[in-house]
């Protein structure tokens, strides 16, 4: 069994963590399988981290200067893409948000009848919901779909035709690979007997991240007994945070292995570190950011209406000061990560893999030729 992964990422990781959480479950379940990763990321080396081999693409995300221009960069990544489905040949291809790719590179392969195609389909802001050309191209050209999500949380129009998982939550570790809260503290340098608090704001890519950094940053002082553990992401490329009286930078990957090793987060509402956080049970402050195609207020309303952790907007200070008094309170902090758990209850990566395994084992089902 041959399988291609294809995610593209701009300004953070969800896409290609999301794709490999799926392609690390598939890997344990197919022992003569080869998986081949392929991305635009500029943080495509964290799949080899994890043990993929890795194709790259050109990104449009890039620093403009010397950069080819659209056009020529889209001709160079279909190449690409077309010398890899010749070579490899592979058996399916599984695409994470874009069914076109990100540039469109991977029209190409919309034309290949005898290719299996699998789309993983997050849920997106209103303004994209309905967006008729994915449903045209998923309709035309695709045979399954596989929802990270509940069924009844999940409200985007799918094709009647396409077979559908509703697999739940998707990450690269659950809690069933966590590391113990003694060890997740020696792995990312902290100290065992302080009180804790992560600050994150995704992969790193947002041209906002450091007003994010120092905005929390200026409110660290009401509380000199905690240690603020700020991360360094894979794609940031602002200052070296120096350390302070009660803050520290780091950096590790994967560290969803390592969340018990934090009493609380302050972080961005992205999909993945979101989800990981509530699956782990860290009592949370959100920061809801505008992103061009995430539905965060949605799941800021989600996340608060289940009592889960505490959202709010950029630069609202006050907000920001109460939400730290309330992770200073133990039982709502206990009351958070109970009802955190209970939202994200499950990893649905392995679901989301043996739904693939099952495709693969079947012959190919006929896709739509209209838009009806």
């Amino acid at each position: 069994m041959r399988l291609m992964f294809y995610a593209s990422n701009g300004f953070g990781l969800g896409h290609l963590m999301r794709i490999m959480s799926v392609a690390r479950q598939l890997r344990r379940r197919v022992s003569d399988g080869e998986i081949v990763v392929m991305t635009n990321s500029e943080a495509s080396n964290l799949g080899w981290l994890e043990g993929f081999s890795v194709i790259k693409l050109m990104s449009r995300h890039s620093a403009p200067r010397g950069r080819p221009d659209p056009d020529r960069m889209l001709e160079v990544n279909r190449h690409i893409v077309n010398a890899t489905l010749r070579s490899f040949a592979p058996d399916a291809i599984v695409v994470d948000s874009y069914p076109r790719g990100a540039m469109r590179e991977l029209t190409p392969m919309l034309g290949m009848p005898d290719l299996r195609k699998i789309f993983i389909y997050r849920e997106k802001n209103e303004e994209i919901r309905h967006n008729e050309m994915l449903l045209r191209i998923l309709h035309k050209y695709y045979h399954h779909v596989v929802v990270p999500h509940r069924r009844e949380e999940f409200t985007m129009p799918i094709p009647a035709h396409l077979e559908v998982v509703f697999a739940d939550a998707v990450m690269i570790r659950g809690r069933d690979e966590a590391i113990e809260r003694t060890e997740a503290r020696r792995r990312l340098g902290l100290p065992q007997d302080r009180f804790v608090v992560y600050v994150g704001f995704g992969g790193g890519g947002d041209g906002n991240y450091l007003s994010f950094r120092e905005w929390v940053m200026a409110e660290t002082a009401r509380h000199p007994d905690w240690l603020f553990a700020v991360a360094r992401p894979p794609l940031f490329r602002g200052p070296v945070l120096d350390a302070g009286p009660n803050w520290v930078e780091f950096t590790y990957f994967p560290l969803a292995e390592c969340w018990n090793a934090f009493d609380a987060a302050i972080s961005a509402l992205g999909f993945n570190t979101t989800v990981e956080l509530l699956h782990h049970g860290v009592p949370s402050l959100f920061l809801e950011l505008a992103m061009p195609d995430d539905d965060q207020g949605g799941r800021a309303g989600r996340i608060e209406k289940a009592g889960a952790g505490i959202a709010m907007r950029p630069f609202e200070t006050g907000k920001l000061v109460a939400g730290l008094a309330a992770l200073a309170d133990p039982k709502r902090r206990a009351s958070m990560a109970a009802a955190a758990r209970k939202l994200v209850p499950v990893n649905g990566a392995a679901v989301a893999a043996e739904a693939i395994v099952d495709w693969i084992g079947k012959p190919l089902p006929p896709v739509g030729t209209s838009t009806g």
